[in-house]
């Protein structure tokens, strides 16, 4: 039997830590492994195998005020870097502590996976002492191995001593992003880490930086559930669609992200896109219908209203929604020039909705050219707008076809199972 414990900041029922805790029921149903999570994403006793580690208000509270104190002020650096303005340096919680909310479960192994306000490149080195577990770092980001951004854009400071960092403005070699990123070289350095990338541009980034001198690194693409996520059949597609009172006969695109207006999502290439179909290929576009999902949409929003494009707008989904949405869709727009991911890319590729996407983050693994959508080597709203125009002419017949076969792939490469199956064969090797 393997005990494996899961550590997450997010509570594991809600939005991210759903990833976590796919992972841990998957692992948990398996005969020769023992699951746990600990995480700080709630309060109370341990149920279903996860341990929180306040046990009341009380200590949530103490949590709160002393985090404070290891922030720094938000209006101090750049959004688009996705600086996390937190210095842990400084310790929250003792090992000690947080090793006896196990109530002497003795894991193996230990998944770190989203770690924002909880543990500090101190508390894994001790915990890894203590334990003799092996220690295994699910990087969703940039974040665990820079001086704190999420997203470096053209700024390489993390392969060396990270400092000027344009993140937070600085003109100083010894800025805050340099003392963190040696504190975490002190200590992560000192462990045999096994390194699990969401995709291969993030495992080339982590492979960079000069705190995981040895680590092992492996690609593991986020799971995503095949059989919630499903390609749908005519009648369900056709009910959903009259559900969400789309029109018939159109091709319809799914465009969506978490915040529409950020930069890095690449919303205003694809405005200039729809703009040079609009002026090239009216008739195209009126044959088009477009899903818009997400905050701070506005601004992307008046180009629909302005030219009276086709548009429906959700606003932000629940993940229990997005199944359908991709199921009524033909293709995904993800328009995103700096990214990880999104996972919005995986979902899209198991529900069998091919994807359009710039040749970044994990579109790189998972949008492959007429096997499951476009993948588009250059950033640039020209070559954007071709695809769009390609993906509007394309016969249904050889659409389904396209959507028959994103669907296989997607099985293959990033679903539940084959997640599951790969870490299975990465964590019962000894």
């Amino acid at each position: 039997m393997i005990n494996v414990l899961h550590i997450t900041s997010p509570n594991p029922y809600l939005v991210a830590g759903k990833i976590v805790y796919d992972i841990h029921f998957q692992l948990g149903s398996m005969k020769n492994y023992n699951s746990k999570i600990l995480t700080i994403g709630g309060i109370g006793q341990e149920k279903n195998g996860i341990i929180y580690l306040f046990r009341n208000k009380l200590e949530s509270l103490y949590f709160k005020l002393k985090m404070k104190l290891l922030f720094i002020p938000k209006n101090n650096y750049d959004e688009n870097y996705y600086y996390r303005g937190e210095d842990l340096r400084k310790t929250i919680f003792s090992s000690n502590y947080i090793l006896k909310r196990l109530m002497g479960f003795k894991p193996d192994c230990i998944i770190i996976y989203f770690n924002q306000k909880f543990l500090s490149p101190r508390n894994i080195y001790e915990i890894y002492k203590k334990t003799n577990a092996k220690i295994y770092y699910y990087l969703m980001d940039m974040s665990e191995f820079t001086g704190g951004c999420g997203y470096s854009w053209n700024c390489n400071g993390y392969q060396h001593q990270c400092g000027l960092c344009p993140a937070i403005y600085s003109n100083s070699n010894n800025d805050i992003t340099n003392k963190i990123i040696k504190n975490k070289r002190k200590y992560l350095s000192r462990i045999d880490l096994n390194i699990l990338c969401g995709s291969t541009e993030l495992m080339v980034q982590a492979k960079k930086s000069v705190i995981f001198n040895r680590s092992s690194f492996y690609k593991l693409l986020i799971g995503i559930d095949e059989i919630k996520y499903n390609l749908l059949n005519d009648t369900k597609r056709d009910y959903f669609r009259k559900k969400y009172s789309l029109p018939e006969n159109k091709r319809i695109f799914f465009v969506g992200a978490i915040g529409v207006d950020e930069k890095r999502k690449g919303f205003h290439i694809l405005k200039d896109s729809i703009l040079m179909l609009l002026k090239l290929n009216p008739e195209l576009l009126s044959s088009s219908h477009f899903i818009i999902a997400g905050r701070n949409a506005e601004t992307f929003l008046k180009l629909f209203i302005e030219f009276k494009i086709g548009y429906t707008f959700l606003g932000q989904v629940s993940h229990d929604r997005l199944p359908e949405i991709y199921g009524i869709s033909d293709f995904y727009i993800s328009p995103s020039i700096v990214d990880s991911g999104p996972m919005m890319v995986n979902q899209s590729i198991v529900s069998g909705t091919p994807v359009i996407a710039f040749n970044i983050g994990v579109a790189k693994d998972l949008v492959i050219n007429e096997v499951s959508g476009y993948n588009i080597p250059n950033i640039d709203s020209f070559d954007l707008y071709i695809i769009l125009k390609n993906a509007i002419e394309i016969p249904l017949k050889e659409l389904n076809t396209l959507k028959k076969s994103t669907r296989n792939y997607g099985l293959g490469m990033s679903s539940v199972s084959s997640q599951i199956n790969l870490l299975d064969n990465l964590i019962s090797v000894k």
